[in-house]
């Protein structure tokens, strides 16, 4: 088989997981616009939802913290390990919707899950701040080119930043992959929780819970498409040296 056939048969299925994983957002997406426009009936806010959730759980050590303004931009809805405290943005509980019920219950199985000793909670925080590595591959790759173009030895500069970048998605893909067990554990949890309080509809139920299970599969998949990126790579930095060598023994 040729090596172009090879590259192009590795592109057709990352267009094809890619496709997958895009209709499977939209699903969820459009779920989660549904609940919305739900609001919550009780008199809870939403940090009293999640207060509420860590003391049925006996968890007292946790905080909820409810950041406004450019502080809620940057710190997001997130569970913090570190200081064992659950961020939510201003503009989350403003709206008392759903949707906002459902991420404080996968919040507080997050904290859950910590206080169990359970492992990979505390890779989430990492994984926010890694998944730019895969990006780095083609400008490490351009940079050997360069740098062996200048020196005149073709081959070395690509094989040691190519190497580099493919590290990278490797570290990126494993850290993923970590965290989309995670995920998928806590998105577990966090239906029970929520179909728990009682504050749901047979109707709502039945959609939350296909909410909750497509959010559980982009995890997957994104690990998947990662996973297809890393082999396509790795390929493409093989035929170049293949290529730089087959034209130096020329």
């Amino acid at each position: 088989m040729e090596k172009w056939q090879i590259l192009l048969i590795f592109t057709g299925f990352l267009f094809l997981v890619f496709l997958i994983a895009a209709a499977v957002r939209t699903h969820a997406r459009r779920i989660t616009t549904w609940f919305s426009f739900r609001p919550i009936s009780e008199s809870h806010t939403l940090d009293d939802y999640a207060r509420v959730l860590l003391n049925d759980a006996g968890i007292a050590d946790v905080r909820v913290e409810v950041n406004r303004g450019p502080k809620g931009f940057f710190t997001g809805n997130t569970y913090r390990p570190s200081d064992k405290t659950i961020c939510l943005t201003g503009a989350l509980v403003a709206r008392q919707s759903l949707t906002g019920l459902a991420t404080v219950c996968r919040l507080a199985a997050l904290a859950r899950m910590h206080a169990e000793g359970k492992r990979g909670v505390s890779l989430l925080n990492i994984v926010r701040y890694t998944d730019w590595l895969s990006l780095l591959f083609l400008p490490l790759l351009l940079v050997g080119l360069v740098m062996d173009a200048q020196k005149g030895a073709i081959g070395a500069g690509i094989l040691f930043f190519g190497g580099i970048g493919l590290a990278c998605v490797a570290v990126s893909f494993l850290l993923s992959l970590c965290a989309a067990s995670v995920q998928s554990r806590s998105l577990a949890m966090g239906q029970e929780m929520i179909l728990a309080l009682g504050v749901l509809d047979p109707q709502e139920e039945k959609k939350m819970k296909k909410l909750f299970r497509a959010q559980k599969v982009t995890f997957v998949l994104d690990a998947i498409f990662l996973a297809f990126e890393m082999v396509y790579l790795t390929l493409q930095l093989l035929f170049a040296l293949l290529s730089v060598f087959g034209r130096k023994k020329q």
